[in-house]
């Protein structure tokens, strides 16, 4: 495909990508029942994390949250 701007890589999405942190904008499309705070601690001040709770009501939230200095 001649696709030069990607680096696959191998592992468990859960717990984000260290190696590449921090990033602008982070986005976790697998509904989880915990805050994915691994994924969270990689964004960077300004940034955003974008996911969706599932909740124990069986609903699907999708929740963005900025990170801030505080």
């Amino acid at each position: 495909l001649r696709i030069r701007n990607v680096e696959p890589v191998l592992g468990d999405g859960g717990f984000g990508y260290p190696a590449g942190a921090p990033y602008d904008r982070a986005e976790f499309t697998v509904g989880c029942a915990e805050f994915p705070g691994s994924l969270f601690d990689q964004v960077r001040t300004g940034g955003r994390l974008l996911f969706v709770y599932k909740s124990a009501a069986q609903i699907d939230l999708l929740v963005a949250l900025d990170r801030t200095a505080e």
